[in-house]
């Protein structure tokens, strides 16, 4: 977008372009338009939001997945462990993910005992690293007070279904088998024993989505 609005503009030419003797009307209007997508484009690079193209953007912690082997291929004994203040934790299960400020799960066996220990009941996140609906519900949706204070509420549990490695096809096998469903999003309350309490596919209506949220408090 810089680019162009400095070609409009004659900054630089091609050598099939004819001379620019002064900017037209035209060449201002487009001028104007590029160089303010320009700007809003790169206020993003500073972590302002990008409203409805923050869902065309990958997760926020696609690099710390990439890392755990999550992203990519099958995870490999050099990628699955890691070590935090001396102890080895298993990075592709119990690894925490932070994000709108929850503290998210990546094995639901680990929601469970945590649910059973602390009283409370499961949100299971299906999600995907290809999954513009997912991103624009995290980003639209998750980090509203009105819903981000319901969730916390309870043990939140993301799995992604879309990868190449073996956890993300558990995931998906899960989800097909136990939910009869392969939506992406799709969220789902259970119980500490894995009793569902209610799911809900991908839904821009909020008013919705916090009745679906209030069934799990």
């Amino acid at each position: 977008a810089f680019l162009i609005t400095l070609y409009v503009l004659g900054v630089y030419k091609f050598n099939h372009d004819s001379e620019i003797n002064g900017i037209s009307a035209p060449r201002a209007i487009f001028a104007v338009v590029f160089s303010s997508v320009t700007f809003y484009l790169a206020s993003g690079m500073f972590g302002k939001s990008l409203g409805e193209l923050d869902a065309f953007i990958p997760p926020e912690n696609y690099q710390e997945l990439m890392i755990s082997g999550q992203a990519g291929g099958p995870v490999s004994s050099a990628t699955a462990t890691g070590s935090t203040d001396g102890k080895t934790v298993d990075a592709g299960t119990n690894g925490k993910v932070g994000h709108a400020g929850m503290h998210w799960l990546k094995d639901l066996d680990e929601g469970y005992r945590l649910a059973a220990e602390q009283g409370k009941n499961v949100f299971v996140d299906f999600t995907g690293y290809t999954c513009t609906n997912c991103r624009w519900m995290e980003k639209n949706r998750f980090e509203l007070d009105n819903i981000s204070s319901r969730m916390n509420e309870m043990i939140l549990v993301q799995l992604y279904t879309d990868g190449r490695d073996e956890i993300s096809k558990k995931n998906k096998q899960l989800q097909m088998d136990k939910f009869n469903s392969i939506d992406l999003p799709l969220y789902v309350i259970l119980t500490p024993e894995g009793e569902m309490i209610a799911k809900k596919a991908f839904t821009r209506d909020i008013q919705e989505f916090e009745n679906f949220l209030d069934k799990g408090l």
